[in-house]
Order: C-alpha cells, then structure tokens, then sequence
C-alpha cells in the first residue's frame, strides 16, 4: 500500500515536475519574444527619432532655402523695377528730345521756307531786271556803253563837298586792303561838316604792292559809284579828303569819307556766336535787296557781293523786340555800271 502510494506520489510529483517545466519554458520563450519586442521599440524609437530629427533638418533646410529664394526674388524684383523706373525715364528724355528735335525741324523748316521766300523775290527781281535790261538792248539794237563816264559826267554836275585830310583827326584804323588804308577818323575843324567817319583812301605811301594809279583808279570808281547812287541800304560818301601835300605826291592820293558803321556781317554772326534767327536774314535780305535793287535800277553792277562787304550799323537782335540794324552795302570799288545809249549819253 506505502509502494502504491509512493509511486503514486513519484508519478504525481513527475507530472508536476513536467508540467512546471513546460510553463518555465513558456515563460522564458514569453521572456524571450518580450525582449525581441522591446528590442524592435527601442529600434522603431530610435529610428522615429532619426527620422523626426531628418526631418526637423530638412525642414529647416527647406525654411533656409525658402528665405533666401524670397531674398533673390525680392532682390530681382527691386531690379526690375529699378529698370523700369530708369526705362520710364528714358522714355520721357527720348519724347522731350523727339518734342525738341520736331520743334527744331519746324523752326529750320519756317527758316528754309522764308529763305527760299526771299531768294524768290531776289530771283524775281533779278528775271525783271534781266528782262528789262534785255528789252533796253533790243531798243537801242543791243548797243551798250560803259557808263564810267555817265557817272564821272554826274559828279561833275554837282560840285561833290572837299575837306583837307589835316581836318581829320585819326582815332583808330579799321582794316588795310591791296586798294587802300581805312581808318576811324573825326572831323572837326570845319563848319560843313562834323562828326565820326570812316575815311578810306590810297596817299602815295601806302605800299601794297599794287600800282598807286591802279588803286587810286579803283578808289575813284567806287567815290563815283556811290555818289551816283544814293540809297538808304547803300553805303554813303559825304566828301572827298584832298591831302596837304606837294602837287606830285597829291597825284598820286586819293580818299574819301564814309558813313561809320559798327562791323561787316561777318564779324557780326561771328560775334553772337549763335545761329541767326530766321526774321533776321528776312529783314537783312530784304535790305540787301532793296540796295541791290536801286544799284540794277541805274544800271550798276556791284560784282562782289559778300558777308565782309554788308555793313551794319549795329549788333545782330537778340530778341524780337531787338532793333535789326540797318544793311548797307560797301566797298564799290569794283563795280560796273551800263547805261543805254538811248538815255543820251555819248
């Protein structure tokens, strides 16, 4: 009964046993899967906080780059507008420049139209002339004579006013040429005639390399141009200077008074510098015209029209209240002048 009951119990304590060690190795196996997991948390914690920490960097690399992709656009669109300000203002200087040049044009434009008016009626003036001059020759069968004669036989006329050249006083010289000397000069020891004047002349001494007879013969012709033509845009002789001298040396002198002007036109556009306005060259070629116009009118040729041979008797205007001064042409030492034989003259 005692061995029936021992074995029993051996066989109660081996199931026990077994049964013990089947749990023990449940629980390690248990323990076992619960350190596998909480080694794969440890590793899924690790690896979120690696992603997390990828992320917050990349998320500040992402902010960084943003900033300055803001910067840069900021910038170029500063630029931008900074070009399209200075384009703005380009602009606006290129009209104002297109309004000034236009007005310009207009303003040359009127100039050309009143120059080529002008020039139209000297033309006009130069066709009637020619006509007439040209119906003159077929009047008189075309014959013409010098009229040299015609004016020395007019100053003859009327006995031209003389003063002796001891009764001006020189007070400057205004130019020197090879047909003589002209000088400023102020008369003022006579009761005919008083006052400032230009005086020209050839006094025997005057060495220009050109026979004194040639010069004193060119002198002559422009007293007696001048005296035969008497016109408000043409310039005026008043007397004859006779020189205090021997009867041999006087042969060989010869002057004469001028109005005084203040420069030729020349000298005048190169002193004011700046262009001449269009209703000046009018006004000064209508002058012109008018000098040149009584010249045709009586036959005479001037034949060396030129800048240095206008006179005037101030400064160009500056404004159009500015007085035009007064044109008169000079120097006739070279012109010719033509009458018909029709007129009597022989």
């Amino acid at each position: 009964m005692a061995t029936v009951v021992g074995a029993a119990s051996l066989g109660l304590n081996a199931v026990f046993a077994f049964g013990n060690h089947k749990k023990k190795c449940k629980m390690k196996k248990l323990l076992r899967l619960l350190d596998a997991r909480e080694q794969v948390n440890v590793q899924l914690k690790a690896a979120l906080d690696i992603s997390q920490a990828q992320s917050k960097q990349s998320l500040r690399d992402d902010n960084r780059s943003l900033r300055l992709e803001v910067i840069d656009l900021q910038k170029t669109v500063a630029y931008q507008a900074d070009q399209l300000r200075h384009t703005q203002q380009a602009d606006r200087q290129q009209k104002v420049q297109m309004s000034d040049l236009t007005r310009k044009l207009d303003s040359e434009c009127a100039e050309k139209r009143g120059i080529e008016a002008a020039f139209s009626r000297l033309q006009a003036h130069a066709s009637t002339q020619y006509l007439n001059l040209h119906l003159a020759r077929e009047q008189c069968g075309g014959e013409l004579i010098r009229a040299n004669d015609r004016l020395s036989r007019a100053a003859a006329d009327g006995e031209p006013m003389k003063i002796y050249a001891g009764d001006c006083e020189v007070t400057g010289y205004l130019g020197k040429g090879r047909f003589g000397a002209v000088s400023k000069v102020k008369v003022q020891a006579t009761n005919i005639l008083r006052g400032q004047f230009a005086m020209k002349g050839v006094w025997g001494h005057y060495e220009t390399g050109v026979d004194p007879e040639y010069q004193k013969a060119l002198l002559s012709n422009e007293w007696k141009a001048m005296d035969w033509l008497r016109h408000a845009n043409i310039i005026a002789a008043p007397a004859k200077v006779i020189a205090k001298r021997p009867a041999a040396a006087r042969e060989h002198s010869f002057g004469f008074l001028l109005e005084l002007m203040e420069s030729d036109l020349e000298s005048a556009i190169i002193t004011a510098n700046r262009k001449v306005q269009p209703w000046v060259t009018i006004n000064l070629m209508e002058q012109l015209a008018a000098g040149v116009r009584h010249a045709h009118e009586h036959y005479v040729l001037h034949r060396d029209i030129k800048c240095n041979n206008l006179l005037l008797d101030g400064p160009l205007p500056q404004s159009p209240s500015d007085r035009v001064p007064t044109l008169k042409v000079a120097d006739w030492g070279l012109s010719r002048a033509y009458l018909r034989i029709t007129q009597g003259v022989r």
